[in-house]
């Protein structure tokens, strides 16, 4: 009797392992698409990062402007720590030099260096831009005033 008990269990048990091992079978795939789905979602979110926007060489930092008729916004990365603009008219003379400052946005306010509204000209608009590694950008653009609105054109490159 007890033979007989004893082969009862072992095949409750030999049952009880196949059926474990066909809920391990029929779960491996689900398991799998689920780890595969995690591992391409963080591997797009890697790969869609990037530091800021860059130029169409894809090597230096973008700046940006942006025109009112009450001034220009000139914007960095936010990897720049200091920036500084200097303005020329059509003549070549320089009306206006910020010097450095910290930070990555900038305002030009359309005044000279004496805080005097600038005059309907073209302007030659110098963007440096110092990042925090230490690297130094020159951005070139002209805003051209004409009846107190303004324009902005990113100079070519050659």
């Amino acid at each position: 009797m007890k033979s007989r008990q004893s082969e009862q269990n072992a095949d409750k048990q030999h049952l009880g392992l196949l059926t474990s091992y066909q809920k391990d079978k029929t779960l491996a795939p689900i398991q799998l698409a689920i780890r595969f789905a995690v591992v391409i979602c963080l591997a797009t979110t890697a790969f869609a990062q990037h530091n800021g926007p860059v130029d169409d060489e894809g090597t230096r930092p973008a700046v940006t402007a942006f025109a009112s008729s009450e001034r220009v916004r000139f914007t960095a990365p936010a990897s720049a720590v200091q920036i500084r603009l200097e303005v020329y008219n059509s003549a070549g003379r320089k009306v206006s030099d910020n010097e450095v400052r910290g930070g990555n946005v900038l305002d030009w306010r359309l005044e000279d260096g004496r805080a005097q509204r600038v005059a309907d000209d073209t302007y030659l608009c110098v963007v440096t831009v110092k990042s925090l590694s230490g690297r130094i950008t020159q951005r070139i653009g002209s805003a051209t005033i004409e009846n107190n609105a303004v324009s902005m054109q990113a100079e070519s490159r050659r």
